[in-house]
């Protein structure tokens, strides 16, 4: 992966410093106008640069001027027609070259969110697509394991070899073959 480029991939979000995320979903959250659609407005903004890797690579280039990134996030957030409130966020990150941690900022938003309305969110970082009678046991289970039912969402990641890693707030669940291979390692290496 280029150096410059933001990493948007699901280890992105442990990848940005402590707190930072948390700051500014504060910031977000106190000023945002609760007649926006600010939750299905962060998750596209999510989405749409997912999408977009020559953006998000520009975004975090230190080859590209503030006045460069700043005028394209402008453009990009003008045709995307943005709420106000993901709009100013989009620009405070890009002006303080902070772009590369927007999805991190999203998803500890859309995560406070779904604590407030008394939800919590089970990250899944699977192998392979879950199907729905597997998200749907997957679901079953965390609800035992956490007391209530999750909001699942799933990403994918081929570099499990097989399996899926659960994180529920701050308790995570690993029945990857990585995992159980790390686990077997380090049994290994303790025996010998």
């Amino acid at each position: 992966m280029n150096a410059a480029m933001p990493d948007l991939s699901v280890g992105s979000v442990a990848s940005a410093p402590s707190g930072l995320a948390a700051r500014y979903t504060a910031a977000l959250l106190g000023y945002a106008d609760g007649s926006e659609p600010l939750e299905a407005d962060l998750t596209r903004l999510m989405e749409t640069l997912k999408s977009q890797p020559q953006l998000v690579a520009m975004l975090g280039s230190p080859l590209v001027s503030r006045a460069g990134q700043e005028q394209v996030m402008q453009t990009f957030l003008k045709d995307n027609q943005f709420c106000q409130s993901v709009e100013r966020l989009a620009l405070l990150l890009v002006r303080n070259r902070r772009a590369d941690v927007i999805v991190a900022v999203v998803r500890e938003t859309l995560a406070e969110l779904a604590r407030r309305r008394g939800e919590i969110t089970a990250d899944v970082i699977s192998a392979t697509p879950l199907s729905d009678a597997q998200r749907d046991r997957l679901a079953e289970i965390l609800t035992r394991a956490v007391g209530r039912k999750p909001r699942i969402n799933v990403v994918e990641d081929p570099n499990l070899l097989a399996g899926f890693v659960v994180h529920v707030g701050s308790r995570m669940f690993d029945g990857s073959l990585q995992g159980r291979l790390k686990r077997l390692h380090l049994a290994l290496a303790v025996s010998g």
